[in-house]
């Protein structure tokens, strides 16, 4: 399957109420960040420490934070730390994706503590987050027994280490913000997609002096909690599924063996979707083509239209078997890659660690909300990602708010159909940054727009790093 510091306080931090001298993070900034060459070619990496717990940073303990740069292949305008999203996922790869989009920029990759090369290491016993052999749309007695007892057993995993209590927002925010001064910046220039806008954004709460030129692109909605953004995510998944994809298919089908209009092959969905129900399509031990392993393949299949060409061969080669005049091969190829492609257990860790500990619970009554939200958006609504922050034992948090007071210029991206993160979302987030540009890609739900093919983002994005200029207005490109 696919998927995604503290400023060093110069005078008094305040910790539960009791000064903490500054004599408490004065080693950190003394460290020098020691850069090495490392795979992938062009890339240098480095670690720095950090405490591990920034409530407490007198006490021993420490993280280690893993770091990455690419240096500017032009003349350097700047030095910009960059993040790809999850929340939890490992950036030291990204500068490479994002050099020659932005080749007048030093990059700066990070693996959040928690996953990658980071630590504390945590995990939740490989166990994935989502059953992948119930069917989340079977609400009998019985399976919701099981979906939920899965659900309580993956909470107890995670927290077996309960280190993975400081893998949080507030925590990472504080080891970006000593990371800026390690890398000798006033100011912090930032670029992150997807739920790197969470975390820039919360970087502006904790540290509004410190905001250079910040891009976030397809943000995570940061005026509700993450659990309110997993919620929106169902909704905004069934509009990119019934908007664009299913009409994509309607219109490229050249069989027609899927239908000829949206309803169709919806219909067709369905269908092939009840087959799996009564008879998954099993291809080794362990190994099978469910409902669930089904819906998941779609729902990652969404954030680009470019992957629609290859979900669709899918989608007719398991239509086809199971009228029985279709091949296994490509459906058997399909489902090994999706099970040897997990995602990783520190990373899903970190996912579920950031979500769950930035802000409690809001569904205690799950079964209740899977079938409101699975009703209204079938696709996605009976997924509860966030479920299992109902079994967690949340340690006391709580999050700045986003406020978008005394900050500079701030430019957002997204696209009109984004399914990760509603456009209505980046809306809302525009509306709270005050003084923030926002560009919007009308016509397509593409998650993540810049370097994605429409040149009007590209070069605004880029003169915005280069220059600290924003557009003079919003845009729609």
């Amino acid at each position: 399957m696919k998927r995604v510091i503290v400023a060093v306080v110069c005078g008094a931090l305040l910790v539960a109420g009791t000064p903490a001298t500054a004599q408490s993070t004065a080693a950190y900034d003394r460290q020098r960040i020691d850069w090495k060459p490392c795979a992938p070619t062009g890339l240098e990496c480095a670690t720095f420490r950090a405490p591990l717990n920034w409530t407490r940073p007198w006490e021993p303990e420490t993280a280690t934070i893993a770091i990455s740069r690419k240096r500017a292949t032009e003349r350097a305008k700047g030095v910009t730390l960059t993040n790809p999203g999850g929340p939890g996922s490992p950036g030291r790869h990204y500068p490479a994706e994002l050099a020659s989009a932005l080749p007048d920029q030093d990059l700066i990759g990070m693996d959040p503590r928690g996953t990658g090369g980071s630590t504390p290491k945590i995990g939740c016993g490989g166990l994935p987050t989502l059953p992948l052999d119930l069917d989340l749309r079977d609400r009998s007695r019985e399976n919701v027994r099981r979906i939920y007892q899965r659900t309580e057993q993956l909470a107890k995993a995670c927290q077996a280490n309960r280190q993975i209590d400081v893998v949080n927002t507030e925590q990472t925010v504080r080891d970006m913000d000593l990371l800026r001064s390690l890398l000798g910046q006033q100011k912090l220039n930032f670029f992150g997609v997807s739920a790197g806008g969470w975390l820039g954004s919360h970087y502006t709460a904790y540290f509004p002096h410190r905001v250079g030129r910040f891009v976030l692109d397809s943000g995570t909605d940061f005026t509700g909690s993450l659990e309110d953004w997993l919620r929106d995510q169902q909704r905004s998944v069934e509009r990119r599924f019934r908007e664009d994809y299913l009409d994509w298919v309607s219109k490229s089908d050249a069989k027609a063996t899927l239908g000829t209009n949206v309803e169709q092959v919806r219909a067709t969905y369905e269908q092939v979707r009840a087959g799996l129900a009564a008879n998954p399509i099993q291809v080794a031990p362990g190994r099978a083509l469910t409902p669930t392993v089904w819906d998941l393949g779609f729902y990652w299949s969404l954030h680009k239209e470019k992957d629609f060409g290859a979900r669709t061969q899918i989608f007719r080669a398991v239509h086809e078997l199971q009228h029985g005049t279709g091949d296994r091969t490509p459906v058997e190829d399909w489902v090994n890659a999706f099970y040897d492609n997990p995602l990783p257990d520190t990373m899903n860790a970190t996912f579920l660690g950031t979500i769950c500990n930035d802000s409690p619970s809001l569904y205690p009554d799950l079964n209740r909300e899977a079938i409101e939200q699975g009703r209204r958006y079938p696709l996605m609504g009976w997924y509860q990602l966030s479920g299992v922050c109902a079994y967690w034992q949340r340690p006391p948090l709580h999050l700045r708010p986003v406020t978008g007071n005394g900050l500079p210029p701030i430019l957002l991206l997204g696209s009109m159909r984004d399914p990760a993160n509603s456009h209505e979302g980046v809306l809302r987030n525009h509306q709270r940054l005050r003084g923030s540009r926002l560009i919007t890609v009308a016509g397509s739900g593409d998650h993540g727009v810049f370097a994605n093919g429409t040149d009007c983002v590209d070069k605004a994005v880029r003169e915005f790093l280069s220059t600290g200029r924003p557009p003079a207005a919003d845009l729609t490109c």
